[in-house]
């Protein structure tokens, strides 16, 4: 990506990989959790302190990553009246997942932890389509022409 160091884009996809990878992975533990439904696991529950541990603080470091998109990603974009839709829905959504988490660590009724692993978990999967799309279309643009 122009304007940041050299392995900001590979740092960003490894972030986001970890993030949702993690979050897949303890999924089946957190419903049973927030809903009191089992289903098949297939992570041993000695992994889910560290997956946990995994899926919280690469999310922490992902929030100062999308955080400094903002410096000059997102202005470049907006200035040059590209990926628009698709980078305001990643913005909505990555705030949207932040509050969620938030809500997530604080919130004591049993409701409001429900509402908020829900919204958790849907914008968790809707985040990763949107940047896929944000991404193959940045990939098809930046492919080089072939003129022979």
């Amino acid at each position: 990506m122009r304007g940041y160091p050299k392995g900001f884009l590979t740092l960003l996809m490894i972030l986001l990989a970890l993030t949702f990878i993690s979050g897949i992975l303890i999924l089946p533990q957190a419903i049973e959790l927030k809903f009191a439904l089992t289903i098949p696991n297939p992570v041993p529950e000695s992994y889910s302190i560290l997956l946990a541990f995994v899926h919280g603080f690469s999310s922490i470091l992902l929030i100062f990553v999308v955080g400094s998109l903002w410096a000059y990603h997102m202005r470049q974009g907006w200035r040059k009246k590209e990926n628009i839709l698709s980078g305001i829905g990643l913005c909505i959504c990555f705030g949207i997942l932040f509050l969620s988490a938030m809500g997530l660590y604080y919130f004591s009724s049993e409701l409001n932890l429900a509402i908020s692993s829900i919204i958790h978990i849907s914008i968790g999967f809707i985040v990763s389509i949107i940047f896929a799309l944000h991404y193959l279309h940045f990939a098809r643009k930046s492919k080089p022409i072939n003129t022979i």
